[in-house]
This record gives structure tokens, C-alpha cells and sequence, in this order.
């Protein structure tokens, strides 16, 4: 799937009291496959040939501008242009033709991002608020691997780079420009090797307590892993220097400019959804890993 963490303030409180997929984890994405290889069947190879097909299709931007509702009924944004989307699909497919999409009950498969399944009447209210609110622009640069736990909760087993983002990484990776003691520079913020490293382990420790695997250091799927969690840092960079740049602040910036440090409070959120007859798939919610 392809993550849109710009659409999250404007869908995810829509989504996690209308989707079934939102409460149990998953976030706003686009769809690329589903049901994908079952996660027993998903190994370094498997993980491998999906970076290889995912990297050969270059970062793009593309526009949320309008609501659109399948027969289910079910309300979704569809992204333009959609065409990238569908190459990745049709890539993935090509590769593992025995899981296509949807378990292949529908012809023609529509990138979209699901808001809301619910009756005419609430997704009619919904798309009154959120209307005003499109367009919202985006940019893919990465694919994400999800799996369903024994819990029922959906995580990111891995993320791909698409092309160009990969390709920048591994020449920051290895052209050892940046200094001793920098994996990479953006702009003039290094990023240093103490934060690949720190971000490498925690990668580790958490495939670890999941009971995954992580790749051995030394081997070349180890050093595909490390250079794409150095994208990572710098694609994280490149948006705080943006946010920057846009005056924009977080609020736990602003949190910490308050006169008065406050103690903190626990809070509990209960999601609720409207149960629904489906007929269309709308994101990860079948098969056991999902991409």
C-alpha cells in the first residue's frame, strides 16, 4: 500500500469510526495489492523481489481533489493521476499472479483511499465536511508491507523506496561524501551514523519481538534494509526542513513554548463503526499480509 500521512488530519476520524481496518492499525493508503502472500510464506526472497518491483517506479505526486462512492456504499477519494498506482499493481500481480486483486471479483480495480462505509445519508455528511477541505496534494516515495497479527492488528512489516528515493539513498549511502561521522547530508543537516545505527536497532529489536526476521549484517539484504531506513531519515529531514521553511509547527512544539509545564493525562478512545454489508475489499482487511 502507499501511505498518505498528508490526508490522516482530514480522514482519520472519519475512518476509524466508519472502516473496519482503521480501528485494527491501518492507516490512510492507497490499496496497491490485497490479499498479498501469506505472511508464513514471505521470506527474504519474497521481501527482495517486491523492493526490486517497487524501486522500479520512480516517486510521484499526486492531487486528493474530490470525493467518489462505490455501490457498497462506501466513500473514497480516488488520487490523480491514478496511473502510477496501477503500474504497481499490475507489476506486483505479473509477479505473483495467483493473488490478484481482490481475489479477482472485480474487472477493473480503482486506486482509492477509503473514508468512510456507512448509509447514503451519513456518507452524504460527511462528504459535506470534507469537500471544502480538497484539495490535498501528496507524494508517494515509499510502499508499505502490512501484516495482520494474531491480534487482529495490522503493522508495517517493511517499507519500500520507490526508484529515485532509493537510488538517492544508496549514492548518500555510499559515496561517503557526508564525513566520518555522517551516513548523510541534507541541505547543510548532517545525518549522522549514531542515527542510522540507533534507527537500524530499533528495527531490529522490534522485528525481533514480533518474531520476525531481520536481515544478518553483512549481507546484501541487510545493507538494502539499512540504505532504505537512511532514505527514511532523510526523507524525514526534507519534511522538517519544509515544515520549516512553512513557518508550520507541531503541537508538541507549541506544547513545550507554554508558560506551564502541564502533567500528562491518560486518555482512552473508543472507535465505533456502522456495520455494513461488503461487497468490495476497501483496504487490508483479507489475507494475512497486504502491500
Amino acid at each position: 500500500m502507499i501511505e498518505v500521512p498528508e490526508a490522516a488530519p482530514f480522514v482519520d476520524d472519519w475512518r476509524r469510526r466508519y472502516t473496519e481496518d482503521a480501528p485494527l492499525g491501518v492507516p490512510a493508503h492507497v490499496t496497491l495489492l490485497t490479499p498479498f502472500v501469506p505472511a508464513e510464506r514471505i521470506d527474504e526472497e519474497v521481501e527482495e523481489r517486491l523492493a526490486a518491483l517497487v524501486g522500479a517506479e520512480d516517486p510521484f505526486d499526486f492531487v486528493l481533489r474530490r470525493t467518489a462512492r462505490f455501490d457498497e456504499p462506501l466513500l473514497y477519494l480516488p488520487p490523480e493521476p491514478a496511473e502510477p498506482f496501477v503500474r504497481l499493481t499490475e507489476a506486483i500481480v505479473a509477479e505473483w499472479p495467483e493473488h490478484p486483486p481482490y481475489e479477482g471479483i472485480h474487472e477493473t480495480v480503482i486506486p482509492h483511499l477509503t473514508v468512510a462505509q456507512a448509509d447514503h445519508r451519513v456518507l452524504d455528511e460527511i462528504a459535506e465536511t470534507l469537500e471544502p477541505q480538497l484539495p490535498v496534494e501528496a507524494r508517494a516515495s515509499d510502499a508499505s508491507l502490512l501484516e495482520e497479527g494474531e491480534d487482529g492488528f495490522w503493522r508495517r512489516r517493511r517499507k519500500f523506496l520507490l526508484g529515485a528515493a532509493l537510488a538517492a539513498a544508496l549514492v548518500l549511502a555510499g559515496c561517503g561524501s557526508s564525513g566520518g561521522g555522517d551516513a548523510a547530508h541534507v541541505g547543510s543537516q548532517p545525518i549522522t551514523k549514531k542515527q542510522l545505527d540507533g534507527l537500524v536497532d530499533h528495527f531490529r529489536k522490534e522485528a525481533e519481538a514480533e518474531g520476525r526476521s531481520f536481515p544478518k549484517q553483512g549481507t546484501d539484504a541487510y545493507r538494502v534494509q539499512r540504505n532504505e531506513l537512511l532514505g527514511l531519515l532523510v526523507y524525514r529531514e526534507e519534511l522538517r526542513q519544509a515544515a520549516k521553511r512553512l513557518g508550520v509547527r507541531s503541537a508538541r512544539t507549541r506544547s513545550r513554548s507554554a508558560s506551564r509545564p502541564r502533567a500528562k493525562r491518560a486518555r482512552s478512545r473508543t472507535a465505533t463503526r456502522t456495520p455494513t454489508t461488503r461487497s468490495r475489499p476497501s483496504s487490508s482487511t483479507s489475507g494475512s499480509t497486504a502491500s
